[in-house]
């Protein structure tokens, strides 16, 4: 509960000056009733909270492992830890890209909408809000899917020092981790 009002005490604390900043510079922003006001600052108040209440819940958690359990956990975290270090550059970016695909495509959503939105808005005056807003998902859906597609790339791609970290991964592989325990 304190990592719920930690976050979003943080959430509230970056939401309110930002809409009063957002309020004087954009007079769409300064357009927007109260109720929806309150509604952007809950939303960034919940959004902090859960997520840093989230991070605090799995902080906890791992605070309280103990045991040989938790001793071959955390030996198997070090060790790949140990084989994402001994990788290149060029290799621990790719392994990295990897891991967080879902991330990347999903943020590289939302950067094209935001920068396309604003070459849309921006010019184009004559044009209707929905016709602007159709313009806008269809450049982000075409950022979008030649994301996807790097990503689908990526994962064709294998380096010789990545080769041998999947292998030692394959050596942990999680079915397997009774046999350590009974030993």
């Amino acid at each position: 509960m304190l990592g719920l009002a930690k976050g979003g005490a943080l959430g509230l604390a970056l939401a309110i000056p930002a809409l009063h900043f957002a309020s004087k510079r954009y007079p769409a922003v300064r357009a927007i009733p109260p109720v929806q006001r309150g509604w952007l600052m809950l939303i960034a108040t919940l959004g902090a909270g859960m997520t840093n209440a989230e991070l605090s819940y799995e902080a906890y958690l791992k605070s309280q492992w103990h045991g040989r359990t938790a001793e071959i956990l955390r030996k198997e975290q070090e060790e790949e830890e140990a084989g994402i270090h001994a990788l290149s550059l060029q290799g621990r970016a790719l392994h990295w890209a990897k891991e967080n695909r879902f991330g990347i495509i999903g943020m590289s959503w939302v950067t094209a909408m935001a920068v396309s939105g604003g070459l849309v808005f921006a010019r184009n005056r004559g044009v209707p809000f929905s016709q602007k807003i159709v313009q806008v998902r269809m450049y982000a859906q075409g950022v979008t899917i030649a994301v996807l597609l790097a990503s689908a790339g990526l994962s064709a791609i294998h380096l010789p020092d990545e080769e041998a970290l999947e292998k030692s991964e394959k050596a942990r592989a999680p079915g397997e981790a009774w046999k350590l325990m009974v030993n």
